[in-house]
């Protein structure tokens, strides 16, 4: 909408010059003092006010220069144009380079270069912020102009060099603020192509704009964005149709921090918006986006009441083949985003990494604030260990995971409102092995204490010492199977079932989260029966307290039960907790790798 604006901007400043010069025609003499008669003109033909201070320059051989300074228009709500309406702009100068005879003698014109220079735009917009845009040059060269018989009136135009096309070329930038004058986004931008008219048949009006070879440079300046921005460029040929309000572009290529998509797209400037594209891409390194953010302490926080999604219509493909983020690899990304009227699906949403897949589909509905997100996530035999070699540098985990889930949360508001936060996670780690982790050292020693609780020989201090004098054992724990199920609800994930199945051995817990207070109560019990047949062996952990640092405390009271007596009980607790509470609770959490 943009550009069918500049043009129309274009247009009437070809009207001004054309009007200038049939004043100097006229009158050929002092042409300033004709200055309210060019206004009286322009605010006929278009419906704005204008102003012109002048001065008008014009030498006539052996081409015809015209320069005008200090024009300005504004809708006072009589605009005739459409484009036009609500707007405000001011030209430090226009000027045009014209060659007029002989062509004059055939009724038509050869304008070499039409060019405004310095426009100020300013316009306060219904949020309270303001937008400011300058428009530092736009010139378009080469335009033949047929003068039309009195009978049907209007003027054509089209390329004077039909093979090579109108050169257009524009320079400027915005800036928009907001209530407070913090900066909100500032773009600069150079662009230019050549263009090619298609006239309609039967009318003095045109058709199709073909921009061929355009090439779009750009500076994008956003508050959680380093000083020096994002440079994108978008090259394509750009076909528009002015009549049905259309922008086809083809041989699409957007390239952003170095990384590169080609494809096609097209764009519809109707009531409703609508957005079409097709785009691919390799080797992609998006940490090349994440180090153009500012760190967290000096992003500038930006109050921007958030609005509903706007009413456009959206169908595309974007496929990417090796995706880098943060030393991990995704084979591929290929993503579907579908909708309208506010509703947008991205179904599905297809990832191919680490030997497995994920596939998401979400749904957003955007039309009220906040939007309502909904994901279904379906992971697929993806392999933790070469994940999390890559992710935390160290071999510490590995196993094949699986994971379903449904979830739905408030979005688009700011900081996600986990309160309201709803869904279920179901995860399963196949054959899997926990490297070197200390708490399979500690079990040992646990088990002994357990073993001699049920035998009735721990009465003492000298027997605590004397069951936590078994050796160590390995610090590699291989396991069959690793279950956990997590309901969320009112800020809340309620893990009802975690299982972990070892050949000797079996780790079970449940418990929540509360993610708003960022606070854990779990309890863990690690049954340590060669048998698996009875219970009876298992050491009970609690785990409570601030998610970032929470306490680790064997659970004696359930642990003892009544086969110690209350008085051993007492002088037994701290050694053993000494011995291998924090030991194992330190470590327990280090098995999860979600």
């Amino acid at each position: 909408m943009k550009l069918f604006k500049i043009l129309a901007a274009v247009l009437c400043t070809i009207l001004v010059l054309l009007v200038a010069t049939s004043a100097v025609v006229s009158y050929f003499l002092d042409f300033d003092k004709h200055l309210p008669t060019i206004e009286q003109q322009l605010e006929s033909k278009t419906g704005l006010d204008w102003t012109i201070k002048g001065p008008i320059k014009v030498s006539v051989f052996p081409a015809l220069n015209i320069s005008v300074q200090g024009l300005s228009a504004k809708d006072e709500g009589n605009a005739k144009l459409p484009a036009l309406r609500e707007q405000d702009f001011a030209f430090e100068k226009a000027a045009a380079r014209v060659s007029w005879f002989p062509h004059i003698m055939k009724k038509e014109l050869i304008v070499k270069e039409v060019s405004l220079i310095n426009l100020d735009y300013a316009k306060t917009l219904p949020d309270g912020a303001k937008l400011k845009a300058a428009i530092e040059n736009f010139a378009v060269q080469g335009i033949w102009l047929g003068l039309n018989s009195s009978e049907t009136g209007g003027v054509s135009f089209k390329p004077a060099d039909e093979k090579q096309g109108l050169g257009i070329a524009v320079k400027m930038r915005s800036e928009q603020h907001g209530k407070t004058n913090q900066l909100m986004n500032a773009v600069a931008m150079d662009f230019a192509a050549k263009m090619d008219v298609k006239t309609q048949e039967g009318s003095n009006g045109f058709g199709d704009l073909l921009l061929k070879n355009s090439k779009l440079n750009m500076n994008i300046k956003l508050p959680n964005l380093k000083d020096q921005g994002v440079d994108v460029q978008v090259v394509s040929d750009i076909k528009l149709n002015a009549n049905v309000k259309r922008a086809d572009l083809s041989n699409l290529v957007i390239t952003a921090a170095k990384q590169t998509v080609k494809g096609q797209a097209n764009i519809g400037f109707t009531s409703v918006p609508d957005i079409g594209f097709n785009l691919n891409g390799k080797d992609i390194d998006a940490g090349a986006f994440m180090a153009l953010m500012r760190p967290k302490g000096e992003v500038e926080k930006v109050k921007k009441a958030p609005k509903p999604l706007p009413k456009i219509k959206v169908d595309g493909q974007l496929v990417l083949d090796n995706v880098s983020v943060n030393n991990v690899t995704i084979n591929q990304i290929d993503m579907k985003v579908k909708g309208q009227d506010g509703i947008f699906n991205i179904t599905p949403l297809k990832l191919a990494l680490y030997d497995g897949s994920a596939n998401v589909k979400a749904r957003i509905d955007g039309r009220a604030v906040p939007a309502k997100c909904d994901v279904d996530l379906d992971v697929q035999s993806i392999k933790l260990g070469a994940a999390l070699k890559d992710i935390a540098k160290q071999d510490v985990f590995d196993g094949t995971l699986a994971t379903k889930g449904d979830l739905a949360v408030p979005c688009l508001a700011g900081p996600l409102d986990l309160s309201k936060l709803k869904g279920t996670l179901n995860a399963n780690i196949g054959n899997g092995v926990i490297q070197k982790w200390g708490a399979s050292k500690a079990l040992n020693k646990a088990l002994a204490i357990a073993k001699s609780i049920e035998d009735g020989s721990l009465t003492d201090l000298a027997s605590v010492q004397n069951a936590l004098n078994v050796r160590e054992g390995d610090d590699r724990f291989e396991f069959t199977e690793m279950v956990a199920d997590v309901n969320f609800l009112n800020g809340i994930a309620n893990n009802t079932r975690f299982n972990m199945q070892a050949p000797l051995s079996e780790v079970i817990g449940n418990g929540q989260v509360d993610l708003v207070k960022q606070l854990i109560d779990y309890n863990v019990k690690l049954n340590l029966s060669k048998t698996k047949d009875n219970n009876t062996n298992y050491i009970p952990v609690k785990i409570s307290g601030p998610l970032t640092k929470p306490s680790y405390k064997i659970d004696t009271q359930d642990l003892f039960k009544s086969q110690v007596k209350a008085k051993v009980q007492e002088k037994i607790q701290e050694k053993i907790q000494d011995e291998i509470g924090d030991k194992i609770g330190g470590e327990i959490l280090k098995a999860l790798p979600f």
